[in-house]
């Protein structure tokens, strides 16, 4: 996001609106909790840089020469040009943006056509007319019995209301029964209307790019919440990670529309 690319100006530009990470406070932060997402925020900081992975690394660092490592208060240099893979139009409002920060709007990796990298895959989302929900949850994440009846019982009421088709990005983790949970929607994995990959045949961004995904069900993560952004396409933000955290309320705040 555009003020975590400014950082430190986020101490004073943000602690007045913007929420701290996992402090579950709503954007704009209500008046009466600004000093405790200020403590949180200068907490978080705290605790990042003085982890004790980071405390040996800053002292290997300093016996070779660097005197400052990690310091986190200087690495903003308004000299040097930062590119920030954010914009006004699609982040938490902000009063000041420094000269040298240029907002480039969503930066990511575009490849082969979906058509070349899969057909198989393609032609099936062809065949959802545009009305295909992806459910991409990010590469590190396996799912547990619990975890698949979370979504599986939503999915399984989108599909029965709405002529749509799902995709999910689906890795099981540990060992339970996969087939009997899925018992259910076999139906609906039979006529092609849910589709479970382990991992996906396409880049998410070639899938985006063929017009067919309506709506992005991802974690949160930046390179996701970009590529929806840049498609213009519905997110449904379920954090994964308490950073992601902020995507999901970037989205209810730029859209909010589409979370009541």
């Amino acid at each position: 996001m555009l003020y975590s690319s400014i950082f430190p100006l986020p101490l004073r530009l943000k602690a007045d609106k913007a929420n701290s990470l996992a402090s579950g406070y709503d954007y704009p932060v209500p008046w009466h909790l600004i000093p405790s997402n200020i403590y949180l925020s200068l907490r978080l900081i705290y605790s990042v840089l003085n982890t004790p992975l980071l405390t040996q690394k800053k002292a290997y660092l300093k016996t070779h020469g660097i005197s400052k490592p990690l310091d986190a208060f200087s690495i903003y240099d308004p000299s040097v040009p930062w590119l920030t893979a954010s914009h006004p139009s699609m982040d938490f409002p902000i009063s000041f943006i420094p000269d040298n920060v240029i907002p480039c709007g969503p930066i990511y990796l575009s490849s082969a056509p979906a058509s070349t990298q899969n057909p198989s895959l393609a032609s099936w989302l062809e065949q959802g007319e545009g009305k295909t929900i992806l459910i991409n949850l990010g590469s590190a994440v396996t799912y547990d019995e619990f975890g698949t009846k979370q979504i599986l019982g939503a999915v399984k009421e989108v599909l029965r209301k709405y002529p749509v088709q799902v995709l999910w990005k689906f890795n099981q983790r540990e060992e339970w029964d996969v087939e009997s949970v899925f018992e259910g929607v076999k139906g609906e994995i039979k006529e092609g209307r849910l589709r479970l990959e382990k991992w996906l045949p396409i880049d998410p961004a070639a899938i985006m790019e063929t017009g067919e995904v309506a709506i992005s069900v991802h974690h949160g993560g930046a390179n996701c919440f970009m590529e929806a952004v840049a498609y213009v396409l519905l997110s449904h933000v379920p954090p994964i990670y308490f950073p992601t955290s902020a995507f999901l309320l970037l989205t209810r705040a730029k859209a909010p529309e589409h979370h009541k």
